[in-house]
């Protein structure tokens, strides 16, 4: 795969390059769909107002610690080496003010949005899909995908932490960090393309980590684009508000058009259970985007 990925970029450049500016448009398109279907609206709020909630309580708190840390253990004494450190662990304490902040977003917003998120993406899949569940609700089917996607959860932040930390190791290698950057990029894009595209395959049969990253892999450079629109989406202030939302109506349309180009043949390497156009067990015909 990554051979064949490696000769497309030196043999087909204007298709790579058409292949990732049409994953990178996703949260655009998402930010134009969500404005034409209002009842979309509240589960894109809900999780906005969270998040907030967390994010500006979580500043507050570090600011508040970080400034009695600061006065504690560094002295109000005159000269210039006082002054410098001074400044020096003030700017330290906002970079890891903002490093904490970052990072209990992902988690700790991600799992306050998860059931948002799923129905955020299950209503964008009957607009643009035509997305319908014909099956009776079943306790049991529920609780068994509960327990998968959390097992698979797992399994994927496992994958993307063995892959991220000895990256992280060798950032501090003055050779190696702009190879490792650029790296670090690549892997979060493709993880996140996986993670926002898994809410609709899930509907669709396909539990297991594995399934959502092969679909991904296999449409590498348009799940880069996509990926890395999305990444650059969390790193912006103020507008990483609207990440979750946008993530997750950008990774269901992208899979829906996926669905659309590919037909049947998005199924390949799947289990014989996913269906894509329809709840496993099931068929129904995708119609046109509305």
């Amino acid at each position: 795969m990554a051979a064949d990925s490696i000769h497309q970029i030196i043999t087909r450049p204007v298709h790579t390059v058409s292949g990732f500016a049409s994953g990178f448009r996703y949260p655009a398109i998402a930010a134009l769909f969500i404005l034409r279907h209002p009842s979309l609206w509240p589960w894109c709020i809900i999780p906005i107002l969270i998040n907030a909630v967390i994010i500006v309580a979580l500043w507050i708190w570090t600011g508040n610690y970080s400034q009695h840390f600061l006065a504690t253990h560094i002295p109000d004494a005159a000269g210039w080496y006082w002054e410098l450190l001074r400044k020096s662990a003030w700017l330290l304490a906002v970079l890891l003010r903002v490093l904490i902040t970052l990072v209990t977003f992902i988690v700790v917003g991600t799992i306050a949005a998860l059931p948002f998120n799923d129905l955020l993406s299950e209503k964008t899949d009957k607009l643009a899909g035509g997305w319908h569940d014909p099956r009776p609700f079943s306790p049991r089917r529920v609780a068994w995908e509960l327990i998968v996607t959390g097992a698979q959860e797992g399994k994927r932040m496992t994958v993307f932490l063995l892959i991220m930390v000895p990256l992280f190791a060798l950032s501090f290698v003055p050779v190696l960090a702009p190879f490792t950057f650029a790296i670090k990029l690549i892997v979060t894009a493709l993880f996140l393309a996986s993670d926002y595209i898994s809410y609709p395959m899930e509907r669709r049969g396909a539990l297991l980590f594995r399934y959502k990253f092969l679909v991904a892999r296999r449409h590498l450079f348009s799940s880069l684009g996509f990926g890395m629109a999305v990444t650059c989406l969390l790193l912006v202030p103020l507008v990483n508000f609207l990440f979750f939302p946008l993530a997750v109506v950008g990774g269901t349309l992208y899979f829906n058009d996926l669905v659309r180009q590919h037909g049947d043949d998005i199924r390949r390497g799947l289990p014989d259970r996913f269906n894509p156009h329809g709840p496993p067990g099931t068929a129904s015909v995708v119609p046109a985007r509305k």
